[in-house]
């Protein structure tokens, strides 16, 4: 009896020391995975454009220029073909671009530019946009002739022969505003009142030919 009392006391210390050291077993440490993210810091770009108001068709030659920082970069463009990329001497990332002003409305041109520093684990990243709106092209869609005056031309009995006459030439846009072409100079008939004429003008490197019609004032 005093053995099985024995062996059931070695039995239960046996127990206890086995969750003892269960118990004792270190929790894994947890790892600061924040430590592998490299910071980043802001930098500033100077964004300009050759213009922002254009006709469709035309296009604006873009510029964004950024302080250099770090050893490395990569930059985009959105909505803008880029052209080039180089360090200037004075330290600075310049880029290049062209928008293409294709619809009218109004667009937003962005550049994005992330400057590598190397070793120290720092990314220096900059944006700047601009936006650039676009217009219908303005063309010339008529022309009238305005404050004509004449006066009679007579033959050698001092009968009226017919009229010579003056005009101002006037370029009627699609937008409809006037423009004040130059003068223009023909006659009438002694039995005229109304005569049509053809009438060239040019404007944005093109020719246009009208036939417009007239009315001598009496």
């Amino acid at each position: 009896m005093k053995k099985l009392f024995e062996l059931l006391i070695v039995t239960a210390l046996l127990i206890l020391s086995m969750g003892s050291v269960a118990m004792a077993v270190p929790h894994p440490k947890a790892v600061d995975v924040s430590l592998a993210v490299p910071n980043s810091k802001s930098v500033d770009v100077s964004l300009a454009a050759s213009s922002v108001i254009v006709k469709a068709g035309e296009a604006v030659q873009l510029t964004a220029v950024t302080v250099k920082q770090g050893s490395a970069f990569t930059d985009n463009w959105t909505g803008a073909a880029k052209s080039s990329t180089v360090i200037s001497e004075n330290g600075t990332c310049v880029s290049s671009a062209e928008f293409m002003a294709s619809a009218p409305g109004t667009h937003v041109v962005t550049y994005d530019i992330v400057m590598d520093a190397g070793s120290s684990g720092v990314n220096f990243e900059g944006t700047g946009s601009i936006t650039i709106t676009v217009v219908e092209p303005i063309t010339v869609q008529t022309v009238e002739v305005r404050n004509i005056t004449s006066v009679p031309k007579t033959d050698l009995l001092g009968n009226i022969s017919g009229y010579s006459a003056i005009g101002d030439i006037y370029l009627i846009w699609s937008d409809g505003t006037a423009t004040n072409y130059g003068k223009l100079f023909f006659n009438f008939s002694a039995t005229q009142v109304t005569r049509s004429l053809c009438v060239t003008v040019y404007a944005d490197g093109q020719a246009y030919s009208y036939t417009v019609w007239v009315t001598r004032p009496i």
